[in-house]
């Protein structure tokens, strides 16, 4: 449980608003703030609960505002790019259906859950008819929210977003403003004094008029109209029609319509604070009770392992970070940070500076930072006094990387030893905190999943007084500390594995090829034999992949026994993994199955292994189905195949996604004997034939929905295999060395991505990522990014 110190106390009156990333909805909520307890009242959900709009049985909320705390979101649309998020303070969320006081979500089934303590305005909806301005304000965000993997698939082909991460790019949809026009309304988009950014028509009809030109290219006198329909692109693309005629104007033809804007990249970034002597560095506080371990060792804990993963951040990828010790006195006194280039040859560099109470150590460290420019990161370490009375920046981004919009990016790690009850400091969120656990010699067992971000470390807390370098640390052990400090400098490497029995091998190539080069991977999510493979790695790590392998003749032998009782694959996975549980795993494992009782997406995160591969794996009408916290649970391919969507959730910021299940060969209809009806209906009643249909049409929808779930990565390897079945697990060398084969393209890719993430932190935002490419149907082996 995460209980937030922070944040206004009830007995203050209302919450103020956060400060929203939705100009239009902020403007009408500051110019209405008398009837805010009206429309928008507050409400406060403990950690697991259900949100809905009155009391239990009550329907879902149509609309809500985040104002502390943190809200899981499952929704599962067609094609969507984040059926699974979370949301955190100053974040709005519109249900796809609309705002308005409808009947329960029907076609848009919605899943809110309250991972922690949250305060939530939350939409009274029969409230609506009585401000039609907001009602319709409200309902283009809904509108947006259906058509968001239009504007994704859309944007990743233009100019401007062409060198933009998939996870960036998703983070910057959800800043785009939704706004409506009446008919006969101009708008005139790249033009001089206009704003730089695209647009996506969601509702009504506009048109785009251009004014060609003549043979001697001049602009000539006619007006050549193109209409613009919803899901059309139009505004700064970066790219000239081929005719070369000139944009006059957009004009709304409708009676209203409703366009979604996000601004340019390079404007967004002008609107943030002026870097002329270079970007601010990022303050990192690590917090932490360690007092038992202090009494009883002598040391602090939390100062060795500042120690070691600063100095392993520094040697790997090659980062400046100075570490900053804030400690109390009777007066400020802050004296100057020393410069990178004077600590060249150190171990790791400190700087200690004293300060009376916690709000002048804000202020120091604020003042402090603005000082140190040439350091990429500023290690914090606070005193235990101090805390009390230090305020955070307040609001933030997602996952623990908050958005600097002319301010400084702070953050804070928070470690823990496992305990169920973890409180933040005044100020912080869990959008600002990653969370750190440290596993220790006995098992680990929780009664409700870790926060979302958090990061797992098997550290045995006595070496700590043995450390002297990080190179004298066990193979084990630096990995850890990497793997920590990857999650605090945003360089976590996913991969989401697809299902699709022995077509899932695809994804066994693919882990293999990564740790052969050396390429980290901090996080692995799985659907069906996916989520097998990911057990096994994320259980036994790579040596658990060569067992796998071992073990592919025999499991045809589990898949018979589940045919009785699907409860065969965890009693295998937990024979083979040791009885580990998911929230013992240093390298997360994600297994995802398919709710079927309400259509939603189902993720494991704590509990046993084995029952989330089992749930993962359960094929309705083949494999019985399983059962937890009394949802009915059935194969993840229905619904996410290829589950990348929650890695980019866990942080993670190169996303690597393996579909295994090929899209069905071409397959010439058999003809009946006798061309007459009797023939025909007699070769309509061909058990064979239905057979087959019915297994051509489940290889199709697991394709189809492996390559809609699949495109929040940023590099996507799509099966070669056409010669064999997803059940011949008699050739599973043959399709291993096929798959090989296929995924050395794919390897040099996520090589390449992998080295543009290892850069230092002002190279990385000096120098974009690579273009993405299509993925073309001819090549289904080719590589997206």
């Amino acid at each position: 449980m995460i209980e937030l110190d922070g944040g206004p106390p009830p007995e203050r009156g209302e919450p103020g608003l956060p400060s929203s990333r939705h100009t239009a909805l902020n403007a009408w909520l500051l110019a209405h703030r008398y009837l805010m307890e009206e429309v928008f009242p507050v409400r406060r959900f403990p950690p697991g609960a259900s949100i809905r709009r009155g009391g239990p049985g009550t329907g879902g909320p149509r609309a809500l505002i985040v104002l502390s705390g943190e809200v899981a979101v499952t929704q599962v649309l067609l094609g969507s790019v984040d059926p699974y998020k979370s949301l955190y303070a100053g974040d709005v969320w519109v249900h796809p259906a609309g705002p308005g006081p409808a009947p329960e979500e029907g076609l848009f089934p919605v899943h809110l859950v309250a991972e922690t303590a949250c305060q939530l305005r939350v939409l009274a909806p029969e409230r609506l008819a009585a401000f039609p301005e907001l009602e319709e304000l409200l309902g283009g965000y809904g509108e947006f929210q259906q058509k968001k993997h239009l504007f994704f698939e859309a944007l990743r082909q233009t100019e401007p977003f062409r060198c933009i991460r998939a996870r960036q790019l998703v983070d910057l949809l959800d800043r785009a403003e939704v706004r409506t026009y009446p008919r006969g309304e101009r708008l005139c988009p790249g033009r001089e004094g206009a704003e730089e950014g695209v647009y996506l028509v969601l509702r009504g009809e506009l048109a785009e008029l251009r004014r060609g030109r003549d043979s001697q290219e001049r602009p000539a006198g006619r007006l050549v109209e193109r209409p613009l329909w919803p899901g059309h692109l139009f505004g700064d693309l970066g790219r000239a029609p081929p005719d070369g005629s000139e944009r006059e104007w957009v004009e709304v033809r409708s009676e209203r319509a409703a366009v979604a804007f996000l601004a340019h990249p390079k404007a967004w970034r002008a609107r943030r604070e002026p870097e002329a002597s270079g970007p601010l560095p990022e303050l990192v506080l690590f917090r932490g009770d360690f007092s038992a371990a202090v009494h009883e060792w002598g040391v602090e804990p939390l100062r060795l392992l500042v120690d070691r993963v600063a100095e392993g951040i520094r040697t790997e990828y090659g980062d400046a970070i100075l570490i900053v010790d804030v400690m109390p006195g009777l007066e400020v006194r802050m004296p100057r940070c020393p410069s990178p280039v004077d600590a060249q040859g150190r171990w790791v560099t400190h700087h200690r500076v004293h300060v009376p109470h916690g709000m002048a150590a804000a202020e120091g460290l604020s003042a402090l930072a603005r000082d140190a420019r040439e350091w990429d990161y500023l290690f914090v370490r606070i005193a235990p006094s101090l805390w009390e009375g230090l305020t955070g920046p307040g609001g933030g981004g997602h996952g623990s990387a908050p958005v600097r919009e002319g301010k400084l990016v702070w953050k804070l790690v928070q470690l823990d030893a496992g305990s169920d009850e973890v409180r933040l400091p005044p100020g912080f969120e869990p959008a600002s905190t990653l969370f750190t656990v440290l596993l220790g010699p006995h098992p680990r067992r929780v009664c409700r999943a870790d926060p979302v971000g958090t990061v797992r470390l098997r550290l045995e807390p006595r070496r700590l007084m043995h450390w002297e370098r990080f190179e004298g640390l066990s193979s084990q052990e630096r990995d850890s500390v990497l793997r920590w400090g990857r999650a605090i400098t945003g360089r976590l490497v996913g991969v989401a594995l697809g299902g699709g029995g022995a077509w899932g091998l695809a994804g066994l190539a693919v882990l293999q090829g990564m740790v052969e080069r050396k390429i980290p991977i901090d996080l692995v999510s799985g659907t069906s034999f996916g989520a097998l493979v990911a057990a096994f790695y994320c259980g036994r790590g790579p040596e658990g992949l060569e067992l796998l392998l071992q073990q592919v003749p025999r499991l045809a032998w589990v898949v018979r026994a589940s045919l009785i009782s699907s409860e065969a694959i965890a009693w295998y996975v937990e024979r083979m993994t040791g009885g580990i549980h998911l929230e013992e795993l240093e390298v997360p494992c994600f297994p995802v199955a398919t709710d079927i009782s309400n259509a939603q997406v189902h993720i494991a995160r704590w509990g046993s292994l084995g029952a989330g591969v089992r749930a993962s794996g359960a094929l309705a009408g083949v494999f019985s189905p399983a059962f937890a916290e009394g949802r009915r649970l059935v194969d993840g391919g229905f619904i996410a195949n290829v589950p990348a969507a929650i890695l980019k959730t866990w942080g993670a910021s190169l996303i690597v996604a393996v579909n295994g299940v090929a899209k069905p060969s071409a397959r010439q209809g058999a003809k009946p004997l006798f061309p007459t009806r009797v023939g025909w209906f007699l070769h309509g009643l061909n058990p064979i034939e239905r057979a087959i249909d019915v297994m051509r049409s489940m290889i199709l929808v697991f394709h189809t929905s492996g390559q809609q779930s699949a495109q929040m990565a940023d590099v996507i390897f799509n099966s070669p295999f056409v010669n064999y079945s997803p059940w011949d697990y008699a050739h599973s060398q043959e399709i291993l060395e096929q798959a090989r084969t296929a995924a050395r393209p794919v390897l040099e890719t996520i090589q390449k991505k992998w080295d543009e993430l290892r850069l230092t932190r002002r190279q990385r935002e000096a120098v974009p990522a690579h273009p993405f490419q299509e993925t073309p149907d001819a090549d289904p082996n080719s590589a997206a990014g």
